[in-house]
């Protein structure tokens, strides 16, 4: 076992397709993509980030828990009570959707539509709040683009900005600053897969 894993956490895994459905929760997606897998953080903390009750958010790490993706390491004190601390039960997960089932794909799609909604209420509370605080936008961005690269190129990319994350999450504080979300997509754009995808469909035999 390495030795940057807490007790019980796995380097890598698949998500198993109860996983997968356990995630299927738009609700349960947003509380789960919250933990992170080296640093332990209470419900408390994730209810605070989300802007959701602690109480939602408590129904939906016990769900979570018992799914066997998140994981409890240990407990703190807060002024007068204890919290339990939890971290993603693997440094990393994975999918390989298209071996798995449509339900299975189906649910996996469903957990990311609740990311999605997330982005937007993100994005909508943030637009509201730089009428009282326009400094804010000097520590938040927006880009996207469509670059024509080799897959090569692709793949280095995406490596460098994982580290640039992983670095930035090594620097963090515990209590000055604030919270700031980084989401990190990288696809193939939309006329590539449309493009993948009509190679991949067989044309029937013609009759006669």
């Amino acid at each position: 076992m390495s030795e940057d894993l807490f007790p019980g956490q796995s380097e890598r895994v698949k998500f198993t397709a109860d996983q997968m459905k356990c995630l299927a929760s738009p609700a349960r997606a947003e509380v789960f993509w919250n933990f992170h897998n080296t640093f332990p953080k209470s419900t408390a903390e994730v209810a605070e980030g989300l802007g959701r009750s602690a109480s939602s958010t408590s129904y939906h790490v016990a769900e979570l828990v018992q799914a066997g993706l998140l994981l409890a390491v240990g407990e703190r004190k807060k002024r007068s009570r204890h919290e339990a601390l939890y971290v993603l039960s693997s440094k990393h997960f994975s999918t390989v959707s298209h071996q798995e089932s449509d339900d299975y794909r189906t649910n996996m799609l469903k957990g990311y539509a609740g990311l999605l909604r997330l982005l937007l209420r993100e994005r909508t509370e943030f637009t509201e709040a730089m009428k009282a605080r326009p400094q804010m936008l000097e520590h938040s961005a927006f880009f996207r683009n469509t670059l024509r690269m080799s897959n090569e190129a692709a793949k280095e990319l995406v490596q460098r900005i994982s580290a640039e994350i992983a670095r930035a999450t090594e620097e963090q504080t515990e209590q000055e600053g604030s919270l700031v979300a980084i989401t990190f997509s990288v696809t193939p754009a939309l006329v590539e897969t449309r493009r993948m995808n009509r190679k991949g469909v067989k044309k029937p035999n013609k009759k006669g």
